[in-house]
């Protein structure tokens, strides 16, 4: 695992695109945990909504029918994490209330788990989520866990130093028009 995390804080340095690293991350957890996929949102300018963001194993259609979650005490692990603004393991989203108002889609997608952690920016706030969903009914382990941790931190950094860099492009550009 720590050869693995140095080796995508590496392509962060030598400043991979941000969405390589993303997807990157996303495809290590789904090695480590099997059955599962992983995904990563974030809200939306407006900060009500939750759009997929990077999830490689999910489908055009798939992610179509998550965008627009909405943070609520039953939107599920992650629209949780944006509501009570703090990690989210649930072991079975078919009788958890965290997973009331969007069970449909546990169903269809046949999510029996998914653990979820903040994702924040460089002012703390939380910007999103790094989740796990699982195709079994399972508890998290100490391991799962700190995969999340690692993950979203890493995360973190690749979208603030995405953002910066747009920052920076942004001042170029009005400096060199001035």
């Amino acid at each position: 695992m720590l050869t693995l995390q140095r080796a995508i804080l590496e392509s962060v340095a030598r400043g991979a695109d941000h969405m390589e690293v993303i997807n990157q991350i996303c495809r290590l957890a789904e090695n480590l945990l099997t059955n599962a996929f992983s995904s990563v949102m974030l809200m939306d300018d407006n900060n009500e909504l939750l759009n997929v963001y990077a999830a490689p194993s999910l489908t055009p259609v798939q992610i179509q029918k998550i965008n627009g979650l909405r943070p609520s005490p039953g939107g599920g692990s992650c629209g949780n994490v944006i509501y009570q603004q703090k990690v989210q393991y649930v072991s079975n989203t078919f009788t958890d209330e965290r997973w009331h108002d969007i069970r449909h889609l546990a169903y269809e997608f046949n999510v029996k788990s998914c653990w979820s952690i903040p994702i924040f920016s460089a002012e703390n706030r939380v910007i999103g989520t790094f989740a796990l969903s699982s195709f079994e009914h399972r508890e998290s382990s100490q391991f799962h866990r700190m995969l999340l941790e690692i993950g979203s931190a890493i995360i973190g950094i690749a979208l603030n130093r995405n953002k910066y860099q747009e920052s920076l492009r942004q001042f170029e550009k009005v400096f060199e028009g001035s």
